[in-house]
């Protein structure tokens, strides 16, 4: 039975095809792409080898003449629960014809009032969705995209987390298919049923974009041009981070500061949580914990150390508070039934301004402004699902014009937005770390995975869960190392920063009630492990800020699965707790208590070496590995060159006068990109980009756009030894 209205469908610009009950709409989100041909209803449909064909008002779709989907009427599961006017029925007493326009209520308590379901390979892997928590890939799960504040410890079974990516890329006989739900209400993909797909909306159209490739990565790229790029992160933002629920104000921040030196781990971050607010009140400073919020970050700042502030969007109700006031008294904050809807969150009685109107976000953007003028460098954005303690905002709480169940999943990402155009504006790259978005949020923020627990079950999902965020479009992530919620043992400890060097976001942070986590309250093993971890992250700056450079022109993410780069070999599409780091390096964490050793697989294609050199290894079976004390186990790619920063520099703000290229056996070339780090010059040409090649071990360097000078000369690591290039007289 088909529970939507007819499709059409259109062929876009880049290798997409639509599929929508109404061609005319879309959501904010999507970058309106030109239409190649004329839309049908009825028909067949070809674009990009990709063939669609509509055909009674149902949908079915070929790639080189096999076929992918076919869509099929939806089946009630005797197994699960739906209510059907109110009547539960477990067994098969429900039928198709029982659904009405109405729609079908599951065992979650929502209706969906729009349910399509294909009929597909029952050996279909499925990925992405954002980060919801589980195995690589997805099938046999159902999961709910609705932005959730859920505080419990993150297991599989959770269906919602905290942000929402309607997008899934499915690997089905030897090909890649994405598929964009374009709706931002609640909406659900259920893969529990092998052979069967099924997706629903609460509300809302079906609006369906889809591109079909033998190489996943192109199918990213293609999405990409809709959905959008990460901009080019500051550089800084590299390096490590440290924060607590619980800092009692400059003191403490400064102790913090002075625990990493004297422990010699460097540090480039610290960030403020709630506690640093007047009576959590935004865009305040308790006068007590900061008698001079610029005075300290300036202090901060001459430690090589930054400061970033949390920003809730819950605004506390308080005449002659000036946010509130300014809010309020502008009609820029949700209204219900006429009036401004108040809730509470962290301040008690608040109110929650709506982002997605212009003037909003501009006010907003004054307060950003001011923040950045004191010395802030960036922006922690929370609760902003949005989370409330009295009860979820009601369904039709209005935000200028658009109804909360609409725009609930968007909230984070127009809070997002607003931050990130402000910060622009003020001559400043954005680094705004989010707890909820949407599909599309990576142009504005980046993300970390929300309350996470300190224990290994955290550590051993966390893998799995940042890749499928970078299938996602969403490729800067992060998760809090060493876990927010509980005590994190040591060997915890050693072994999530030893994982964490590969992490887009490097942030230790933990709750008020939790044991300290900073790593210099530890033992000598366990310090000694961190800061080997962190002094091999800042080496490998250069080239992870090399692959956002490239994430943001591909939309590639930095965390890839086996399969993105050796898409030929399906094993890859199996294996959860491996990934690259960019093409060259491939990651073995060991994520298990006891020893630091694992059995891990090294992909067909090509063959590795140990990240310090050693014995070639061969791919296509599993060897047994080992790591070291906050070192776990790096493989390099045949032929690779990997840019790294000399022993022991940590100094984010300056490029060194020398940079190391270690080169491995056999031939390959890369691109290395370097700027100021921090402004936007390189849009005016101040910046360099090479290419460098390597014949086993020979390094040649040939810059294709010269107009920074930042290296006076590299030196070349090899297996036999190290020799130096000048790179002055180029």
């Amino acid at each position: 039975m088909n529970t939507h209205r007819p499709f059409y469908a259109e062929a876009l610009q880049g290798g997409l095809v639509r599929l929508a009950e109404d061609l005319s709409s879309s959501s904010p989100v999507v970058n309106p792409l030109p239409r190649e041909g004329s839309p049908l209803s009825e028909g067949e449909l070809e674009h990009q080898g990709l063939r669609l064909v509509l055909k009674d008002g149902k949908a079915s779709f070929y790639y080189r003449g096999e076929a992918l989907l076919t869509e099929k009427d939806f089946a009630f599961d005797p197994l699960r629960t739906y209510v059907k006017d109110k009547i539960i029925d477990r067994e098969h007493g429900a039928t198709s014809s029982d659904l009405t326009a109405g729609g079908i209520t599951l065992d979650d308590g929502v209706s969906y009032q729009k349910v399509i379901a294909f009929a597909l390979d029952k050996e279909s892997e499925f990925f992405a969705l954002g980060d919801h928590v589980g195995p690589l890939s997805r099938r046999g799960y159902e999961f709910v995209n609705y932005n959730t504040d859920d505080p419990s410890d993150h297991t599989e079974n959770k269906k919602s987390l905290y942000k929402s990516f309607p997008f899934v890329l499915i690997s089905l006989k030897g090909h890649y298919l994405g598929i964009y739900l374009d709706n931002t209400y609640r909406t659900l993909f259920d893969f529990m049923e092998e052979g069967t797909m099924n997706l629903a909306a609460k509300k809302g159209n079906l609006d369906l974009y889809l591109s079909v490739d033998d190489d996943p990565k192109a199918v990213l790229y293609r999405f990409s041009q809709l959905l959008g790029r990460i901009p080019l992160i500051p550089r800084w933002a590299l390096g490590l981070e440290q924060t607590r629920w619980g800092y009692d104000g400059e003191k403490d921040l400064k102790a913090v500061v002075d625990g990493y030196k004297k422990a010699d781990i460097p540090l480039s971050a610290v960030l403020l949580d709630i506690d640093y607010m007047d009576g959590y009140r935004v865009f305040t400073f308790d006068k007590r914990r900061f008698p001079d919020p610029a005075r300290f970050m300036a202090d901060m700042k001459k430690e090589g150390v930054r400061v970033l502030t949390i920003v809730d969007p819950g605004v506390k109700v308080d005449p002659g508070y000036r946010v509130y006031d300014e809010l309020v008294g502008q009609g820029l904050v949700a209204t219900l039934d006429g009036k401004t809807y108040v809730n509470e969150v962290w301040p008690g009685e608040s109110v929650y301004p709506s982002f997605n109107d212009p003037s909003c976000a501009e006010t907003w953007g004054k307060y950003v402004d001011s923040f950045l003028k004191l010395g802030v460098s960036g922006f922690w954005n929370d609760m902003n699902e949005p989370a409330s303690f009295r009860g979820e905002l009601p369904p039709d709480v209005d935000f200028h014009g658009v109804s909360h169940e609409e725009m609930h999943n968007l909230y984070g990402y127009y809070m997002g937005k607003a931050t990130a155009e402000a910060m622009k504006k003020a001559g400043k790259r954005p680094f705004i770390i989010t707890r909820a978005t949407f599909m599309g949020g990576q142009r504005y923020m980046v993300g970390w995975t929300g309350d996470n627990h300190s224990t290994f079950d955290s550590l051993r999902l966390l893998p799995a869960q940042l890749m499928n965020l970078g299938l996602s479009l969403f490729p800067f992530a992060g998760a809090d190392v060493g876990g927010f919620g509980g005590d994190c043992t040591p060997e915890l400890l050693r072994k999530w920063a030893a994982l964490a060097v590969a992490c887009p976001l490097f942030r230790n942070h933990s709750a008020i009630n939790s044991k300290r986590q900073e790593p210099y309250f530890y033992d000598e093993r366990t310090k000694e492990a961190y800061r080997n971890a962190a002094k091999l992250r800042y080496r490998l700056v250069p080239y992870l800020y090399d692959y956002f450079f490239g994430a943001a022109i591909t939309g590639m993410p930095l965390l890839r699965p086996l399969f993105l780069e050796f898409p030929s070999d399906r094993l890859g599409e199996k294996i959860s707790d491996e990934f690259f780091i960019g093409n060259a390096i491939l990651a073995a964490p060991v994520l298990n208590p006891g020893p630091d050793v694992r059995s891990a697989y090294f992909p067909k294609g090509a063959s590795y070496y140990p990240f310090a050199f050693g014995k070639k290894i061969e791919g296509g079976h599993f060897e047994l590995v080992e790591g070291h004390p906050g070192e776990m186990p790096l493989f390099v790619r045949e032929g690779s060159v990997v840019v790294l920063y000399p022993e022991g520099y940590s100094d984010l703000d300056h490029n060194p006068e020398e940079i190391h290229f270690r080169a491995f056996p056999g031939q390959g070339k890369c691109r290395h990109y370097v700027d100021d780090g921090d402004s936007y010059l390189f849009e005016e040409g101040r910046y360099d980009l090479m290419e460098i090649t390597n014949d086993n071990g020979k390094v040649e360097v040939h810059y294709l756009h010269h107009g920074l000078g930042a290296y006076k000369k590299a030196i070349v690591e090899t297996m036999d030894g190290s020799y130096e290039i000048d790179l002055q007289n180029r």
